[in-house]
């Protein structure tokens, strides 16, 4: 005799695959599976609404990156341009001083007292370019 022989075997064993149609209570019917539908439905249509939500606030989280980096360019810009103007205004004040050192120079050597002369240096908001005002006493 074989170590084998089919006397040995049961049919539990090796269980034939079933193609039978599942018993009552066992699989879904048409209710069960028209709830789970509605049920997939509504979870979609949330899901859209979560989506759409986040793709708003995208927008405005990218908006907001856009605004600030302009602004920061804007900065940049104006502190530079402020910069530059801040050192034409020093070398306008300069230039200014300057040239009230010649006039008074210049005065001097037409034979003024320097002591009837009194040099003086203003800021002014009127002033269009540097001026030189004399007031002799």
């Amino acid at each position: 005799m074989s170590a084998l022989d089919g006397s040995n075997l049961l049919e539990e064993d090796y269980p034939a695959a079933s193609h039978a149609t599942p018993k009552r209570g066992q699989g879904l019917d048409r209710e069960e599976l028209d709830t789970q539908s509605v049920d997939l439905q509504k979870r979609v249509t949330d899901l859209s609404r979560e989506l759409e939500e986040v793709e708003r606030e995208r927008a405005t989280v990218e908006e907001s990156r856009r605004r600030f980096s302009n602004f920061e360019t804007g900065r940049d810009e104006m502190l530079q341009e402020l910069t530059r103007g801040l050192g034409l205004l020093e070398e306008s004040e300069h230039d200014a001083r300057r040239n009230a050192e010649q006039v008074l120079q210049s005065l001097s050597g037409m034979g003024l007292p320097s002591d009837r002369v009194m040099l003086s240096a203003m800021s002014s908001a009127t002033a269009q370019s540097s001026e030189v005002h004399i007031y002799v006493r």
